[in-house]
């Protein structure tokens, strides 16, 4: 993008709709008391008359004038720009409606339009801009409980695009740099080629002249312990990171420092990490790979001061002719709060819980301990779901669920089993639940999947959720009301657990 636009893009913020009426069509905005624009770094309100130049001057727009950055108007909604030329070195925004005729009745949503080159972006308008000081760039503190409720999970997601799917997971004193603003969304620059989306309510501003973040990464040290091992990463500052997961491998990714590794500490030979390894693949991103001698089971992250831990668990010992033995299950009884309803006013949550009650007892037979994240019908929210099993050390978790109107799909005519997972290493989980599913409750596969669901992201265990049934087809609502079909869904459960847990084994 040029440099031009980036700045224009990157500085625009959504503040809402304005009706346009006819006044907007030929009254002037006199806006003497605004004639400079705030220094860099500041804010200026941008109104349908004005223009913005580089001499860093605003002034009633007439028409005409002329800026390196391009050009910058605004029209109603639903209605096409007046046909003009552009010129390639004006902002300036001005209305395009006329008087219709109709009163003061409002006519339409405004739209701001910034075009630079082939680069255009829009925004309803009024709109607010940001100039950007790019020589001293906004620090902020990454915190998803400004509110100080001390419900949440201490985790603030990162997605690669404004309002995107979860990719990255930032916790909490997560430092960074804030380089635009789009509707409520923050860019952050986590280093010169990656940049991550966050929601402005989780960002706090450091106050002006703090550093960036950044760095160097010192040597590592590797701790062995019974359940775990701990990689600990001294570090700068609290700089953002990710963790990359494959089936034997996981990497620690580093954004905004540079390495200085000059030891790598085993601490021992422990046998479940079998190498490490350091790389620079950019001038201000480190990675630190661990290869496992087995699969990836779970890891945490966690500050110790400046210091980062990676905490990486044990995978179980399990037992192929007795996979259950011994191992901890947590099942999710899906909802409340909120939940379907089938066509005769079956509720979803009453129907989970009795499915997860006999999950429980057939688990338990086989040997495994069993808990459940609730036990009535009051509601628990998401975050104390997985803290629950992720508390009680969890070797698997496993959500139950009952499908209602999936979106985009009728579900008279696509309705099914599907599972879904977020992790890779879950991804043999779902696949297990899915067939022993469908054989359990005879309906069609509609097959495993990804997906960007709560109640599967926490990392330290294997997890999926299941859509066992479609509540909103009267003949699986009935199966799922009747004690044979519940009793159905929760052998498929307990046994997509056991064959997941013997195939681990092997």
């Amino acid at each position: 993008m040029d440099p031009a636009a980036e700045r224009l893009t990157g500085a625009i913020s959504d503040r809402g709709a304005r009706r346009c009426g006819p006044r907007a069509a030929g009254d002037h905005i006199r806006r003497a008391h605004r004639a400079i624009v705030p220094p860099a770094g500041g804010r200026y309100r941008l109104d349908r008359h004005d223009e913005f130049h580089p001499d860093r001057h605003a002034r009633v727009s007439r028409g005409g004038g002329h800026s390196p950055l391009g050009s910058c108007h605004a029209w109603c909604a639903g209605a096409a720009p007046h046909g003009r030329k552009t010129h390639a070195g004006v902002v300036r925004a001005r209305h395009a409606a006329g008087r219709a005729g109709m009163g003061d009745e409002p006519l339409c949503d405004a739209i701001v339009e910034v075009i630079v080159g082939t680069d255009t972006a829009r925004a309803v308008w009024p709109l607010v801009l940001d100039t950007l000081d790019r020589a001293h760039p906004a620090v902020i503190v990454l915190n998803d409980d400004t509110a100080h409720t001390g419900k949440s999970d201490s985790l603030t997601v990162g997605k690669a695009v404004p309002y995107g799917t979860y990719n990255w997971f930032f916790p909490l004193g997560t430092i960074a740099v804030a380089t635009a603003r789009w509707g409520s969304q923050t860019r952050l620059q986590l280093s010169r080629g990656a940049v991550a989306w966050v929601n402005n309510a989780d960002v706090v501003a450091l106050a002006p002249g703090t550093p960036p973040p950044g760095g160097i990464v010192e040597s590592v040290r590797l701790v062995p312990g019974p359940r775990s091992l701990v990689l600990r990463v001294p570090l700068p500052t609290h700089v953002p990171f990710k963790v990359e997961e494959e089936e034997k491998n996981l990497t620690l990714r580093l954004y905004g420092v540079a390495s200085d590794v000059n030891w790598m500490q085993y601490g021992g030979t422990d046998p479940y990490v079998t190498r490490m390894s350091y790389a620079q693949p950019a001038a201000d991103e480190v990675t630190l790979t661990l290869a496992l001698a087995g699969p990836v089971w779970g890891y945490r992250t966690r500050w110790s001061g400046r210091d980062l831990l990676l905490e990486i668990r044990r995978p179980p010992v399990i037992d192929p002719r007795r996979p259950l033995a011994g191992r901890t299950i947590v099942i999710d009884p899906g909802h409340p709060p909120v939940g379907a309803h089938g066509p005769s006013g079956l509720w979803e949550p009453v129907a989970t819980l009795a499915v997860a009650q006999q999950a429980k007892a057939l688990l338990e037979r086989a040997g495994a301990t069993v808990l459940l994240t609730r036990t009535d019908s009051n509601p628990v929210d998401l975050f104390p779901r997985t803290r629950f099993a992720e508390e009680h050390d969890a070797d698997v978790l496993v959500s139950i669920h009952a499908n209602a109107l999936p979106d985009g799909v009728n579900p008279f005519t696509n309705n099914g089993t599907s599972v879904y997972y977020f992790h890779p290493r879950s991804a043999a989980l779902a696949r297990a639940l899915d067939r022993a599913l469908v054989v359990e409750l005879g309906v069609r596969d509609l097959g495993m999947g990804r997906g960007d669901y709560a109640l599967v992201r926490n990392p330290w265990f294997p997890s999926a959720l299941t859509e066992g049934m479609f509540m909103m087809i009267p003949e699986q609502e009935a199966m799922l009301a009747s004690p044979e079909g519940r009793l159905r869904y929760a052998r498929g459960v307990a046994r997509g657990i056991e064959e997941f847990l013997r195939g681990m084994a092997r």
